[in-house]
């Protein structure tokens, strides 16, 4: 695989980057958060830009990236790291630089990139301005509101051989009086259980079918947030 440095545009690239990247950090600490936000955006349709000037080479793509990663940690010894560099390349492909919001941090944008509906995720970035959410609540929110969107490392975890344990999941409807019950089975495969909710249950609680007489019952085996046993 060609290395980095002889794909064309690579130096311009590296140049460019830190330029936009400097020129954020150099803000005052009023409008530090907005232009970083802004130059994550640059920099991903930079990155986007020789992409798309190069895709004829074959097997280009992942080496760009690591190399980026290597070059811009060794210059600013963190913030670049591989999973950073293609959040904003997302972020390029899901925002319009005008429609960026200063009230949010970037991390409230990785979370909302969670959502893959549009819409929906439109709705929730309003909400999070308007409530002024925290990242963690509004992470709690999109768990809620969107139970199919996964952020980067939420997964389900059990022990191995541990079966008919599941993930809760409580998606608010409407004006958040009505809910429905929803069980992550693992594999990204969501199904909802109207009227199956076991002991005040929470979202993100982990349950287990357990056998109960002659049927099955929902018992909470896990808090959200706490350690599995």
């Amino acid at each position: 695989m060609a290395l980095a440095t002889e794909i064309p545009g690579y130096k311009d690239l590296i140049h460019d980057i830190s330029s936009i990247y400097d020129s954020a950090r150099g803000s005052s600490q009023i409008e530090v958060n907005e232009n970083i936000i802004r130059a994550y955006w640059d920099i991903g349709r930079r990155i986007v830009e020789v992409e798309q000037e190069n895709q004829e080479r074959a097997g280009y793509g992942s080496g760009l990236i690591q190399r980026l990663s290597e070059d811009l940690n060794t210059r600013y010894n963190r913030g670049f790291s591989k999973s950073s560099l293609k959040y904003m390349r997302k972020f390029y492909f899901e925002y319009r630089k005008g429609h960026i919001c200063g009230q949010l941090s970037w991390s409230h944008y990785k979370a909302l990139m969670s959502v893959r509906d549009k819409e929906q995720r439109k709705r929730l970035e309003q909400l999070a301005i308007e409530e002024k959410m925290s990242n963690p609540v509004l992470q709690r929110t999109i768990r809620i509101e969107a139970p199919s969107a996964r952020a980067a490392g939420d997964k389900l975890k059990m022990r191995a051989g541990r079966l008919y344990v599941y993930k809760v999941i409580i998606q608010r409807l409407g004006t958040w009086k009505k809910s429905v019950f929803n069980l992550d089975l693992g594999f990204g495969v969501i199904v909802a259980m109207p009227g199956a909710q076991p002991d005040k249950a929470r979202s993100g609680d982990i349950v287990e079918s357990k056998k109960r007489g002659r049927g099955y019952r929902l018992e909470t085996v896990q808090r959200e947030n706490a350690k599995f046993r």
